[in-house]
């Protein structure tokens, strides 16, 4: 088979994958995201409607006992959605809306970075689909619903074809063009931030005089001067952690993790640099490409977990880079040299990656029997409402975030990875932080415990509850009173 027919059979498959993925999301117009697989998109989907309702580091009362919007978490998708929201009026049509947005700004980059890697138009098309149709996108960001990391990822492609132009030519102030790239990556998301420090450390290495080092210097810190405002609220989320790993650097010490998709993309990687090295004589390809090549031994090894900051990323956004590095690499090899061979091996990895992804995709959404239940009870609540979580937290946390920014409800919990208010919670003349306080008042319904569980729930002020049958019995015996049932669940008044 002629090489070129094998780079459009990739695109079809490629192109199908994607279409397949993106239908099925398409659900998430008509179903606010309560399926356990869909992740944190529920919470982006609030945080749009508190980026309209408060505004930016403003406070908003809906959530826990108050919190600050955006004041951990970057608002960069939110202000990239927000213009649909504005314009569809519908906050799950602007969702999705915001999700091929997205998709199509990824296009364009992988267009300027093919242009400038000089990479043919099928060849360009085939970069595109064998990254964002990958099994590790569709499943680990689209799948967990991480519009906001897709997004950076697709700005990360940008800033590596600006980077790209400048690995063979003098840096000059051209290159300034990657300040606002950059901007936008942390407004947007941390993870690919992380790894794209790695392309600055690249063409460092490549460098001769001190006016490129100034000039790539200047457009690596000014970025983060321009976004301090946001930023800076991350010192104090990183001193809560107190060096407590959730990353790779925990992931990646399990043996099992030895066997693993990581490894194979590593694997991949390296073997791509390999046969991309072997086609230049000079040092200079070696310097650049040496960030990369000592980040995947790092991982290979797992001493990725003595490294600050980089031992905090998941496992899955190195997935990413490396299967970006390793697919650009892999095509860039297949202009000089295997040019039957590469796309053989590139088809072969679309083919599986598509058949593992179709075995492990997002179905599509609809709503069970319980999730009609308390669509129905939540509208009728009224002031702060207590939801019970007797079943998953994941599940509870999505209620929380279906009931604020649908019904404008104001709940004692919340789905945010933002930290809420410190305020402090005094139940018996003791003092609990108000997380704590909101976790005793869970423990003390599970325990039965009538006299502590209404002591907790009058300092956490809430005025009604959402529960299940079997503690909604408990509770009226305790003297609370049933304002309104379901098949499974009851709305009650606290007494």
């Amino acid at each position: 088979m002629h090489n070129k027919y094998l780079w459009v059979l990739i695109c079809v498959i490629g192109g199908l994958a994607l279409f397949v993925e993106l239908f099925l999301l398409s659900s998430t117009i008509d179903y606010f995201p309560l399926h356990p697989t869909v992740g944190d998109l529920g919470n982006h989907i609030a945080k749009l409607y508190f980026l309209d309702t408060f505004g930016f580091h403003k406070y908003n009362p809906l959530w826990y006992h108050g919190i600050t919007t955006f004041r951990f978490y970057p608002p960069g998708w939110s202000y990239f959605t927000i213009p649909l929201y504005w314009m569809t009026n519908n906050l799950l049509l602007a969702t999705y809306l915001g999700l091929i947005m997205a998709f199509i700004v990824g296009f364009f980059g992988v267009l300027f970075l093919g242009r400038i890697a000089g990479l043919s138009w099928i060849k360009t098309l085939s970069l595109y689909l064998l990254i964002f149709s990958s099994y590790h996108l569709i499943n680990f960001v689209l799948g967990l619903g991480r519009y906001p990391e897709l997004l950076s990822w697709m700005l990360f492609i940008f800033l590596f074809g600006i980077v790209w132009y400048y690995k063979d030519r003098k840096v000059t102030w051209g290159f300034f063009w990657s300040i606002p790239v950059f901007s936008l990556m942390l407004l947007t998301h941390s993870y690919p931030v992380v790894v794209s420090c790695l392309l600055y450390l690249s063409l460092l290495l490549t460098r001769e005089e001190i006016k490129e080092y100034v000039i790539i210097i200047i457009s690596f810190l000014v970025p983060f001067f321009i976004t301090f405002f946001w930023w800076k609220g991350l010192f104090f989320l990183l001193n809560q952690q107190n060096g407590h790993l959730y990353g790779a650097g925990q992931e990646l010490i399990d043996p099992r993790t030895v066997i693993s998709s990581n490894t194979i993309i590593i694997i991949g990687f390296c073997v791509a640099m390999f046969l991309y090295l072997r086609t230049f004589s000079d040092n200079k390809e070696k310097y650049f490409s040496a960030p990369f090549i000592l980040t995947a031994f790092l991982l290979l090894s797992r001493n990725i977990a003595m490294i600050p900051v980089f031992n905090q990323l998941p496992v899955n956004s190195y997935n990413i880079f490396f299967l970006i590095l390793t697919v650009f690499y892999f095509i860039k090899v297949s202009q000089k040299k295997y040019k039957t061979i590469i796309p053989i091996i590139l088809l072969l990895g679309i083919i599986s990656s598509s058949l593992y992804s179709f075995y492990f995709i997002t179905p599509e959404l609809s709503y069970t029997d319980l999730d009609k239940q308390f669509i129905e009870l939540i509208p009728n609540s009224n002031g702060r409402v207590w939801i019970d979580n007797e079943t998953q937290d994941a599940y509870h946390d999505k209620l929380n975030a279906f009931a604020a920014s649908m019904y404008n409800k104001t709940v004692s919990s919340g789905h945010d990875t933002d930290t809420p208010s410190q305020n402090v919670v005094m139940i018996n003349n003791i003092k609990y932080k108000y997380l704590e306080a909101l976790q005793k008042s869970r423990d003390d319904l599970r325990n039965r415990d009538c006299e502590l569980f209404t002591e907790d729930i009058h300092a956490l002020e809430a005025d009604e509850i959402i529960t299940y049958d079997e503690p909604c019995k408990f509770l009226v015996d305790c003297g609370f009173t049933i304002k309104e049932r379901t098949k499974d669940l009851c709305l009650m008044v606290i007494k």
